[in-house]
Order: structure tokens, then C-alpha cells, then sequence
């Protein structure tokens, strides 16, 4: 819903061609109420620059003119941060906390765990588990279909 509406921008009822509706009288007092609910008292303080600026622009082309120039509006930017600086304080305050002078840590060196030898497999292990892969095969008592 829009509350501003410059006078230019405002059209007759009339002209819109709205279709007859029935409304019941409570529809109404609940519209009524509605726009109350939204009526602002003064709007005086408000005014419509961009309508005001392109009107600017259209007479100055009209007249030949050249347009007039746009104000440089200031963006507000963010405070810069150093990222450097500030991790650098972070490491600082979490040393002073944990009561470390700032020596470097002493480096020991990692023992590795011995890898052990793979476990051989015989032949006669090998036709054992091959003779109960095609035991399950032949279990089914199926025939296959045809194509």
C-alpha cells in the first residue's frame, strides 16, 4: 500500500473502472479502519526530490541546456581494520593469559608405528573360499529364463 502519492500521481476513481462488488458494512468498517490506522496527520514535511530533479533535467534538455550536475552523495564506509595488527594483539593477549614468555616451543621429533608384513595366503586357502563362492551359486535350484 502507498501512503505518498505526489497530486500527479493520484487518478479519479472514474477513470480506474473499477467493477461493481457487493461489500457488506462490516467489510467497509474494517476498511475505514484500516486507513485510519495508516492516515498520517502532516505530510508537509515530506517532499518528492526525484520528481523534483527529473523535471530539473527534462526543462534543461527542453532549453537546450546541459543537464545539471549530479551532488556527489558521501557513501559511509567502514572503519579499516588491520587484520595483521589485530591478530598479532589477539596472540599477544592469549600469551599474556596463559603465562607463556613468548619462547619458541621445543620440537620433538614423532616416532612412527612399524607397518606389519601382509599375511601370505596358501593355495589350498584359496580353493577353499573359491569352493564355497560357487557352492552359493549353485544353491538357487532355479533355471535361468531365456531371453
Amino acid at each position: 500500500m502507498q501512503q505518498l502519492l505526489a497530486p500527479d500521481e493520484v487518478r479519479s476513481p472514474a477513470l480506474v473502472g473499477a467493477p461493481e462488488a457487493d461489500v457488506d458494512d462490516d467489510e467497509v468498517q474494517r476498511a475505514l479502519q484500516l486507513a485510519e490506522a495508516f492516515d498520517a496527520d502532516d505530510l508537509s514535511g515530506f517532499r518528492d526530490t526525484y520528481t523534483d530533479a527529473l523535471t530539473e533535467i527534462i526543462n534543461a534538455k527542453i532549453e537546450g541546456r546541459e543537464a545539471p550536475a549530479v551532488p556527489e552523495q558521501e557513501v559511509p564506509g567502514a572503519p579499516v581494520v588491520d587484520l595483521t595488527a589485530a591478530l598479532n594483539e589477539s596472540v599477544a593477549k592469549a600469551r599474556a593469559t596463559r603465562g607463556d614468555t613468548g619462547q619458541d616451543a621445543t620440537v620433538h621429533k614423532m616416532t612412527t608405528p612399524k607397518k606389519r608384513a601382509a599375511k601370505k595366503t596358501t593355495a589350498a586357502s584359496t580353493r577353499k573360499t573359491a569352493a564355497k563362492k560357487t557352492a552359493a551359486k549353485k544353491s538357487s535350484g532355479r533355471k535361468p529364463r531365456s531371453a
